[in-house]
């Protein structure tokens, strides 16, 4: 058994394996890691509180701030950890309507529409637009690597999902 400290979560992770002896004993990436033994530790974990502020607790509860539009799409790739297909993001509309409105606090039925709309429309712009946002939020706070945990990653040009568990994400409870 071999305790390693995992980039991304800064926490012990006990495993047994090759990479325990000489050379490459030490820190090894979190990917790596998961790709050998098919798991993230389970300190790693986020929190999304009844005002819909996101926090990882094992980053000493940081803080990631978005503003509302990229915060809905964030909270609906989390509430679809099976992913969705970009393609298809207006199948979610609904869904994502409801969510926007509920951390926006938004009531103008015409602004909501508009952004929808756009945000809806797999042939603009504005739902990468928005991905990247999120991605942009992630990096202000972490590195690339411990942010890959955490963003919408694409499963080879089919659906976009977040590679950290759905049991170690705690959202509200959406009334959609």
């Amino acid at each position: 058994m071999c305790v390693v400290f995992v980039d991304g979560c800064n926490s012990p992770f006990h495993y047994s394996g090759s990479c325990c002896s000489g050379a490459d004993a030490g820190t090894v990436s979190l990917y790596e890691t998961a790709a050998l033994y098919g798991e993230i530790p389970a300190a790693c974990h986020l929190r999304v509180d009844e005002n819909f502020k996101i926090t990882l607790p094992v980053h000493g509860n940081m803080i990631i701030e978005m503003e509302p539009l990229p915060k809905a799409l964030y909270l609906l790739f989390l509430r679809h950890p099976e992913g969705i297909v970009l393609k298809k993001i207006s199948d979610y509309r609904a869904e994502l309507e409801c969510i926007y409105r509920s951390v926006s606090r938004r009531r103008n039925p015409t602004v909501i529409h508009r952004l929808l709309d756009e945000i809806t429309n797999p042939a603009g712009n504005m739902l990468h637009k928005n991905l990247s946002i999120i991605r942009a939020a992630f990096l202000k706070k972490m590195s690339p690597e411990a942010a890959r945990l955490f963003v919408p990653v694409c499963n080879r040009g089919r659906e976009h999902y977040v590679l950290l568990d759905a049991s170690r994400v705690n959202l509200p409870h959406f009334s959609c």
